[in-house]
């Protein structure tokens, strides 16, 4: 019996180890970067230190269109995928401008006098032609709005990414701000503002984005709308222009200030390295709100120095509670840009 185990035993070792080498012999020959065993990046949770994995910049080719790899449905605060507070990138002899279009819009979740309408506001924005949209009071999962995802819905309409940036949450309902872009966003974060008692929390969404192999900074944020908290809006008015005055990339911010031009905020705001587009540009009183018949400006695209304003203009739409307010800016851009924060 033992003779007989014994016979067996060897052939079975032999035929194991040769099971071996032709496994390790198939896996050295696998390619590591076929699309069936790429993974997907992954979006950490925001209080986490560590960034997530950044997403590769797409080709020209795929410029305008969703990288489907991005968000991903994830329903998550978008988080810093990188450092922002990166050295400034520097374009030595810069070959070209190119032309950058801004809008910002706050849509009103795309409620209508007859009830939530998401389509028509896509389809204004198609018209509006943007390279970047900044909007706010966005939906996502809300029961109200038919639990539409509105900025995924409205990147797909228009062909953009898509960033957003949740201050309001009640379980898996979000409420809030989102940046469309047709270029590729490379990094994204949302940072709560100041705050107190009885106020609906704010924040300042932030996108990195790859312009033309140059790194651009966009903003949106809405400050706080209630009358007797003057001071909170000048503190987070503070809170955005120490964010600003750190970037070293020309940036961009849009969104709904809530405050008049003569007001602390804005003020605080174009004290530093931002400029108001509108006022650079145009004349007239640039007013926003209300909608159908605008007395006051509180809708606003400021622009950094690196960045030359050539038209502003104030969208009419009865869409919104809002008027839309477009930039078009002129962008210095070379085929290598040195630097840290260069896009790769």
């Amino acid at each position: 019996m033992n003779r007989r185990l014994e016979g067996l035993i060897a052939p079975l070792v032999l035929l194991v180890a040769i099971a071996a080498v032709v496994g390790l012999t198939a896996l050295s020959r696998q390619d590591p970067g076929s699309p069936d065993e790429a993974s997907e990046p992954v979006v950490e949770p925001t209080d986490t230190a560590s960034p997530s994995p950044s997403v590769e910049p797409t080709g020209p080719e795929d410029r305008g269109r969703r990288d489907p790899r991005r968000r991903g449905g994830d329903d998550r605060v978008p988080r810093l995928r990188d450092n922002p507070d990166l050295p400034a990138v520097t374009c030595e002899n810069p070959t070209r401008t190119m032309p950058l279009t801004v809008v910002s819009y706050n849509i009103k979740s795309a409620k209508l006098s007859n009830g939530f309408d998401l389509g028509l506001i896509a389809d204004q924005l198609a018209g509006w032609e943007p390279d970047v949209v900044l909007l706010q009071e966005v939906d996502r999962f809300r029961v109200r709005s038919r639990r539409q995802d509105q900025p995924a819905l409205l990147a797909d309409r228009l062909g953009m990414e898509w960033a957003f940036g949740a201050n309001v949450r009640l379980g898996s309902t979000q409420y809030g701000t989102a940046i469309l872009s047709r270029f590729p966003i490379l990094a994204e974060r949302n940072v709560p503002l100041p705050n107190r008692a009885g106020g609906q929390q704010r924040g300042l969404l932030w996108t990195k984005l790859d312009v033309e192999g140059r790194p651009v900074s966009v903003y949106t944020t809405h400050f706080q709308h209630m009358k007797s908290y003057a001071d909170i809006r000048r503190e987070q008015g503070i809170a955005v222009e120490n964010i600003l005055r750190e970037d070293p990339n020309p940036s961009i911010l849009g969104g709904d200030l809530n405050s008049v031009p003569s007001s602390p905020p804005v003020g605080i705001l174009t004290s530093g390295r931002m400029t108001d587009s509108w006022s650079t540009a145009s004349g007239g009183q640039g007013a926003t709100a209300p909608a159908g018949r605008p007395r006051a400006r509180i809708d606003y695209l400021l622009h950094s120095g690196e960045l030359a304003v050539t038209s502003t203009a104030v969208l009419p739409t009865n869409l919104s509670d809002h008027r839309a307010v477009r930039a078009t800016y002129e962008l210095e851009v070379d085929d290598e840009c040195f630097g840290p924060g260069s896009v790769q």
